[in-house]
């Protein structure tokens, strides 16, 4: 049996260390994702270069740990992202002191943070759920055999699904139509091609975990509905 390393629910210590690292991708590329960046002569944010990881990571752990997991660490991500939002709007309305001489600069970097971020919010929550269920049921039908389709799958339709509602959301009104496209179409091949090269170190992980755990999940008979309240 796989030792863990908390008794609540059964989060083992690689679960754990999977959903830090979760976190920290999704919550840097926010932040990232207010500045942009020219790949190729086009536009994108500069969030592109990591949040596939987070993307990858969820992949991760649906294989491993099943859609359960997954749909918690999607939440927990939700949550962590809500968070985040709440206290920039926060720290922007504070009153300062005379010393401080940023404030202007503060909220202008952060004065599209709000739509932003509410754009991720729903791409977020899109593309991550499409993504895992994905992930999910190719499992379940190929028997568990074929990874590199699980991961090649799930990234193509869930960076579509994500990158769409995002950049249009975020950037829809404030650059021209064809900008906007070419942005979206940029991102969803970027990010998709930054997963499909990191295939073989995520297959590595999968079994790695999968050694550690000695467990070996099958979604059969699984509500995917995202609001459900069994995980």
């Amino acid at each position: 049996m796989p030792k863990y390393y908390s008794i609540e629910k059964g989060y083992s210590f690689y679960y754990l260390i999977c959903l830090t690292i979760f976190f920290a991708a999704v919550l840097t590329s926010n932040v990232m994702a207010l500045k942009l960046i020219s790949l190729w002569g086009n536009i994108s944010p500069a969030g592109v270069l990591v949040f596939p990881l987070s993307y990858l990571l969820l992949d991760v752990l649906t294989e491993v740990y099943g859609y359960s997991k997954a749909k918690i660490t999607i939440w927990l991500g939700f949550t962590a992202n809500l968070f985040f939002v709440l206290a920039i709007m926060i720290a922007r309305s504070l009153p300062y002191p005379s010393i401080w001489t940023k404030q202007e600069a503060f909220v202008e970097i952060f004065d599209n943070a709000p739509r932003i971020l509410a754009a991720s919010f729903l791409a977020y929550f899109l593309g991550s759920f499409v993504n895992v269920i994905i992930m999910s049921k190719i499992k379940t039908i190929t028997k568990g055999r074929l990874l590199w389709l699980r991961f090649s799958g799930a990234a193509l339709i869930g960076e579509g699904v994500d990158s769409f509602w995002f950049v249009f959301l975020a950037f829809g009104g404030v650059l021209t139509l064809r900008e906007v496209s070419t942005m979206f179409l940029t991102q969803w091949l970027l990010k998709t091609l930054y997963e499909i090269l990191l295939i073989p170190a995520a297959s590595q992980a999968v079994r790695y975990l999968k050694k550690k755990e000695k467990r070996e999940v099958f979604d059969y008979c699984v509500n995917f509905n995202p609001f459900s309240d069994s995980f």
